[in-house]
């Protein structure tokens, strides 16, 4: 089997959409659809004391058929997290490429999995749904 290593550069930013007002329940939860781009504070992700960074290397799987065919790729990942933590929405614009589709959909699969260790962003002290990003590159050696 070869040897390989996932070299992972993570950053969340926003992909350019707007805030929009929004209506909360009573607990502070927001009850709009809309999702955010800017916050004041974005969402936090804690996995054992630990970043997401190693939460992906922990969790991520090479696929047997990516190493068998020696593909390589960086893979961008877009999510939401919504007020409660959770990830929805987990999209890269790599999905539907038959070449690196087993990467795209390992990618996916650990986002997903991030689900349980994210915290919500707030702006004007309000929970907010905001849109995130994350390239994960898979690297053969």
């Amino acid at each position: 089997m070869q040897i390989f290593r996932i070299f992972l550069l993570v950053f969340c930013f926003a992909s350019g959409e707007s805030i929009f007002a929004q209506t909360n329940d009573s607990d502070g939860v927001i009850m709009s659809d809309k999702i955010v781009a800017v916050a004041e504070t974005i969402p936090a992700f804690s996995y054992h004391g630990k970043g997401i960074s190693e939460f992906i290397v922990d969790n991520l799987n090479y696929p047997k058929s990516a190493i068998k065919n020696g593909i390589e790729a960086k893979i961008i990942v877009d999510f939401v997290v919504d007020t409660l933590g959770r990830v929805s929405n987990v999209i890269s614009k790599d999905d539907g490429n038959a070449r690196l589709q087993a990467l795209v959909d390992e990618a996916i699969r650990v986002l997903k999995l991030s689900s349980t260790y994210w915290s919500s962003g707030y702006s004007n002290g309000k929970k907010v749904r905001m849109r995130m990003r994350i390239p994960i590159t898979f690297k053969l050696e």
